[in-house]
């Protein structure tokens, strides 16, 4: 590897390590091990185009809610969002009915 294409590829991993929240430590490593987006137009604008699946917290535990009736729901929020052609996000949110015993 040329000492130039060395440079090139530290400022990109930089500039890439400055939204790690986008990459995961083997995406990032991937991306900077990769010298032919580098080589070809000493650009870095290839590795933005990544895919990055979604990632969702657990799930919370089930509770009851009495908006309109009784119902019992669980959420989960998103820790990353998708991008490119990354796996979309799965559903945030499940809901059941309340079951009450019956005589």
């Amino acid at each position: 590897m040329s000492v130039m294409s060395f440079v090139l590829m530290a400022l990109c991993c930089c500039w890439l390590a400055a939204d790690t929240e986008a990459f995961s430590a083997t995406q990032l490593d991937r991306l900077c091990k990769t010298k032919l987006a580098l080589l070809l137009g000493n650009k870095c604008d290839p590795y933005i185009q990544t895919d990055v699946d979604c990632e969702v917290s657990p799930w919370e535990m089930w509770k009851t809610e009495y908006d309109n009736g009784c119902r019992v729901v669980r959420r989960r929020t998103i820790h990353k969002y998708p991008r490119n052609n990354g796996a979309p996000c799965p559903p945030l949110l499940e809901t059941k009915d309340c079951k009450f015993p019956t005589r």
